[in-house]
């Protein structure tokens, strides 16, 4: 399904009904905020924005903000993707996040700050942006890779699926690299290690959704028209 939204002129915003309520915000905040759009959202899925306190239902096509944060409940799932590049996020339920990326010419510095939940991160590889996990607990940094992560009070698990990661414990210091078939484990008390992947606790795959497609135009504050596509499924 191809829609196409031009919200250079008032009059255009009133014919789409799917994006309308999203690309209204894209007039607001700086460009240079505008990191992600989210693909997905199912269940509880709520949203706030940088600049509030209040949560909104996340739905698909949402444009997010450096600072934004999401959260699911127990029945909630959803994905989202960065617009320099397409690495994808996915979210599992009970998970809490908040997205902030910096712009720049090279592509946006990624960057997920997660208290609790489950994420699978699909990084692109050869960007110059790279991407970090921050838990209370651990950092998870990597620059092209496929891995879930979990986060819990008492320490954090990271499988590994592609690529490497490189993990810290904040609270001793200490450092492992984490490859594909691999799980790091990350303790609330210091302890870090890693070890070969048992099969079944991998967290299963998010379901899957007929794929989509849209475009949105608009202009940004330099006065340019920019346009940006989304495949998702």
């Amino acid at each position: 399904m191809l829609n196409k939204v031009n919200i250079l002129k008032q009059d255009t915003l009133m014919k789409s009904f799917i994006l309308i309520a999203v690309l209204i915000g894209i007039l607001v905040p700086e460009e240079n905020k505008l990191i992600a759009v989210t693909t997905k959202a199912k269940g509880d899925v709520t949203f706030r924005s940088w600049d509030s306190e209040d949560f909104n239902d996340l739905k698909p096509a949402e444009i997010l903000n450096d600072g934004d944060h999401i959260q699911t409940g127990s029945d909630g799932f959803g994905a989202l993707v960065y617009l320099d590049d397409k690495s994808t996020i996915k979210v599992k339920e009970n998970t809490n996040f908040d997205v902030i990326g910096t712009r720049s010419k090279e592509g946006i510095s990624k960057r997920i700050k997660i208290n609790t939940g489950t994420i699978k991160a699909k990084i692109k590889k050869g960007k110059a942006g790279g991407f970090v996990i921050e838990t209370p607990t651990s950092v998870a940094t990597v620059k092209g890779t496929e891995f879930w992560l979990v986060a819990a009070l008492d320490g954090d698990k990271v499988f590994g699926l592609e690529g490497i990661v490189e993990l810290t414990n904040t609270v001793s210091g200490d450092v492992v690299t984490v490859g594909a078939d691999e799980t790091g484990i990350s303790l609330a008390t210091g302890e870090i290690n890693v070890t070969s992947t048992a099969p079944e606790e991998i967290p299963a795959e998010i379901e899957e959704q007929e794929i989509n497609e849209f475009e949105i135009e608009f202009e940004g504050p330099d006065g340019n028209q920019k346009t940006m596509k989304i495949r998702y499924r």
